[in-house]
């Protein structure tokens, strides 16, 4: 299968960006653990510290699915409500072989 590069903008509410970081933390590190994951990394957006952005790097349609099961994203599912300011937006996307190959892949 191809591989599966997703980014997901979450804003979160005022005065909730270290609570973020605080719950975002176990998810990266138990990310990081899956079979599949080449890149899981957070940004902090520089004009709105209130959004992060979050690039992910997956071998396979299937290893990204089987990542929305694991406990860590259960855990992050349940603090939306209190960290959100509105809904993710989410994007699933497929690299395009284009120009240099080291510079322009994840």
């Amino acid at each position: 299968m191809d591989r599966v590069v997703v980014v997901a903008t979450l804003t979160v509410k005022e005065g909730m960006e270290d609570r973020a970081l605080e719950v975002l933390g176990p998810v990266v590190d138990g990310t990081h653990a899956e079979a599949g994951c080449l890149t899981y990394a957070i940004h902090r957006d520089a004009a709105d510290p209130r959004t992060f952005v979050v690039v992910e790097h997956w071998t396979s349609q299937v290893a990204l699915d089987n990542h929305f099961v694991q406990p860590h994203m259960a855990e992050l599912a349940a603090h939306a409500a209190e960290l959100l300011a509105e809904p993710p937006v989410v994007r699933f996307c497929h690299p395009l072989a284009l120009g240099d190959p080291v510079k322009g892949s994840l």
